[in-house]
This record gives C-alpha cells, sequence and structure tokens, in this order.
C-alpha cells in the first residue's frame, strides 16, 4: 500500500489532511470509488467532494504522473532485456524463431524511426510558430 506521505504537495501547497491522502492512496492503487471511500470509511459522496477540490485534483494529477513516470522507467529497462531475447532469438536453431525475431527488430526498429522523423518535424514546427509569435 502507498503511504500516505508518499505525495507530499510542492511546499506552496495546501497540505490534505489524513484521510484524503488514504483515499488517494487507494484510488491510485487502482480501487474504484466506491471502494476506496469504504476503505477510507468515509461516504462515497465525500470523496466525490474531494474530488472536485483543486487541491486533491492537483495531489492526485501529481502522484499519477509519478506512477506513470515510474513505470516508464521499469519499461525501460524491460526493453533492454527484451532487445537481448530478441538478438539471442537470431542466433537460434528454430527458423520460425529466427524470422520472427528478425521481423519483430525490423518492425520495432521502424516505428522507432519514425516516430522519431515525427518528433523532430513536430519540433521544427514548433519552431516556426515560436518564432512568428515572438516576432
Amino acid at each position: 500500500m502507498l503511504k500516505t506521505g508518499d505525495f507530499q504537495p510542492n511546499p506552496k501547497a495546501k497540505k490534505l489532511t489524513v484521510r484524503k491522502l488514504k483515499a488517494l492512496s487507494f484510488l491510485l492503487q487502482g480501487e474504484s470509488i466506491k471502494d476506496a471511500a469504504r476503505k477510507t470509511k468515509i461516504s462515497q459522496s465525500s470523496l466525490y467532494e474531494w474530488m472536485k477540490e483543486p487541491e486533491f485534483q492537483e495531489r492526485l494529477q501529481e502522484a499519477r504522473e509519478t506512477l506513470f513516470h515510474e513505470g516508464l522507467s521499469q519499461l525501460k529497462s524491460a526493453m533492454i532485456e527484451a532487445s537481448d531475447v530478441l538478438k539471442k532469438l537470431l542466433k537460434s536453431d528454430d527458423e520460425a524463431q529466427r524470422r520472427l525475431a528478425a521481423r519483430a527488430i525490423f518492425d520495432y526498429g521502424l516505428r522507432g524511426f519514425d516516430l522519431q522523423e515525427i518528433e523532430d518535424r513536430l519540433s521544427k514546427i514548433e519552431e516556426i510558430l515560436d518564432s512568428r509569435m515572438i516576432s
């Protein structure tokens, strides 16, 4: 379970009560509104009201972003291992396995190349738009 102090907002933000932090923790764990409210020992309507509060919304969003970025970091590490597996499969005695590995490498490589090209083009467009806004 996430601890109630795991997601402290920036110093200027208003602190949440312990109960709100507990509800936040349950929501971050994927609990439904109904279950998060029950486990926090509040009514669903209270939790819905808390979820309308800017401080609660901000903290929930910050925590979700933190968890998302931590998950991405874990996926990046796993991608290195997955790449190693595909490279090993290229040397498999089984021709079908070699073919599948080669195809996967090409497919993912081309997708990565395409995404990088789109990112580069988008950056250039943003630079052009920024320069027009400044002038």
